[in-house]
């Protein structure tokens, strides 16, 4: 049985030309596949988070 990833919603504006040249990168990419941001959104967070840490930056224990 293959486990389902918990998902969450985020809502943020960014530059209208940013998201142009992430919408036609991504899509690219992936091909024009149904999804195509948010695997883009996922890496580029993914990426953001590693290297926070590899700077040494520690999330707060709550």
């Amino acid at each position: 049985m293959v486990e389902q990833k918990k998902m969450t919603r985020i809502n943020s504006t960014i530059d209208s030309d940013m998201e142009k040249e992430f919408r036609e990168l991504t899509n690219k990419k992936f091909k024009y596949k149904k999804g195509s941001i948010q695997f883009g959104l996922e890496e580029a967070i993914d990426e953001w988070i590693k290297q926070q840490k590899k700077r040494g930056v520690k999330l707060e224990s709550r």
